[in-house]
């Protein structure tokens, strides 16, 4: 049996819809200071996943649909990361399965919120688990989508960030990429 829980708690002295825009945002910079961590601990990992997941549960209360998709991104990174790839394909598909709701053909709907990149970042994901589980030939077809889409994002600044992650490890448990 569940221990008793405490009394209902008061009304918050803060606006929750804030607090919880702030704590996505935080939580979502947190995980990208682990991320580009050249050495982490075990701790570091655990700590980058609960960041991962803090920031989506955050967005999931004030974000929209684009903010779910980019959480699902950053959850199956830090799954990738912390040498989970099984969890990082599961997150990249469900990044994917969002993504491909606002497609029509190879554009996303106008007004979705959804930008270039996000393809990019979605065939990065799965180039990225594809590696890590050493299924070489799809991580291939997905490192060459992702960088073909790459080449294609029309914003020099966004290109740019991109092309950085897109070259962040990790890719493989040798630190090879193929």
């Amino acid at each position: 049996m569940a221990p008793a829980i405490i009394a209902a708690m008061p009304d918050p002295t803060f606006d929750p819809k804030t607090a919880n825009r702030h704590f996505a945002i935080a939580l979502n910079q947190r995980a990208f200071e682990l991320i580009g961590k050249e050495v982490r601990s075990a701790a570091d990992d655990d700590e980058l996943l609960y960041a991962a997941y803090g920031s989506a549960w955050h967005w999931g209360k004030v974000g929209g649909e684009v903010e779910h998709a980019r959480a699902e991104w950053l959850i199956s990174r830090a799954h990738c990361v912390a040498g989970d790839p099984m969890g990082g394909l599961r997150h990249a598909n469900r990044y994917m399965g969002l993504l491909e709701k606002h497609l029509e053909g190879e554009q996303f709907k106008a007004g979705s919120g959804f930008k270039d990149f996000d393809l990019a970042y979605g065939a990065e994901a799965l180039a990225r688990a594809y590696a890590l589980l050493d299924k070489r030939e799809e991580s291939a077809q997905f490192q060459k989508l992702a960088k073909a889409l790459g080449d294609a994002i029309a914003d020099p600044e966004d290109k740019k960030i991109f092309s950085a992650d897109f070259e962040h490890g990790p890719w493989n448990p040798t630190g090879e990429r193929f």
